[in-house]
């Protein structure tokens, strides 16, 4: 089983403890975790000034 966990970001203690919780319980069920920053993503191959964040909101939905 895959799971995916869409988080705020990656700097915020509240959000790391989330994150060592859930990878741990994914370890112990035997379940693939993957974790995805969803606040502030830019893509640093096309950087259109009007819209920094449109590879977050690609990449998201």
């Amino acid at each position: 089983m895959k799971i995916g966990l869409v988080i705020s970001e990656l700097e915020d203690n509240e959000v790391k403890k989330i994150c060592i919780g859930a990878n741990k319980a994914a370890v112990d069920k035997g379940i693939t975790l993957v974790i995805m920053p969803g606040k502030y993503l830019v893509n640093n191959d096309d950087v259109d000034e009007k819209h920094p964040y449109r590879f977050q909101n690609t990449a998201l939905f």
